[in-house]
């Protein structure tokens, strides 16, 4: 077994921002943030922008920007745990599933505990485009690395060691 040097020590900070953004998703699922509180601010700010729109139209958006903030939530959540796994798990396959993974368990964890509230629902379709979003960013992730891009949070010498200027004798 090798031991941890400190690009391969787990850095619990780094671990620290995935957790962060669950207890905001976690928080965002709650009666607060429910369809209806939603609508209340939601709907004024869009009948603002766009007065000719009917109410079932804006009550189309609305939900729409719902499910939209959905997709949003889960694709920021997948990339921090890239993010945060990169040093241990290095650019891989693997890496990217175990994001992906973590990503849409949590994402059956929430709508799990929205189903248990009064003013909310857990939906399937929910937990689908919430999965969408972390699949989103682990293509685009990969897509990258296929191009050799740079991962999110290496350090600009990593990549760039290797292209010292040459010796020119210029001071």
């Amino acid at each position: 077994m090798s031991p941890r040097t400190p690009e391969t020590r787990p850095s619990y900070w780094r671990l620290g921002l995935p957790i962060l953004w669950m207890a905001a998703i976690f928080y965002l699922s709650g009666e607060a943030f429910s369809h209806w509180h939603t609508s209340r601010f939601i709907i004024p700010l869009l009948h603002s922008l766009w007065p000719h729109l009917t109410p079932r139209e804006l009550a189309q958006i609305h939900n729409l920007v719902r499910k939209l903030a959905h997709f949003l939530e889960y694709l920021g959540l997948s990339y921090l745990w890239y993010w945060s796994l990169l040093p241990q798990l290095h650019r891989s396959l693997r890496l990217s599933s175990v994001s992906f993974s973590l990503s849409l368990g949590y994402a059956c964890l929430d709508e799990a505990h929205q189903s248990l509230l009064l003013s909310r629902t857990g939906s399937p379709w929910d937990v689908l485009i919430d999965g969408a979003g972390a699949f989103a960013i682990q293509l685009i992730l990969y897509l990258r690395g296929q191009r050799g891009v740079p991962p999110p949070g290496s350090s600009a010498e990593g990549p760039a060691k290797d292209l010292e200027p040459l010796e020119s004798g210029i001071p």
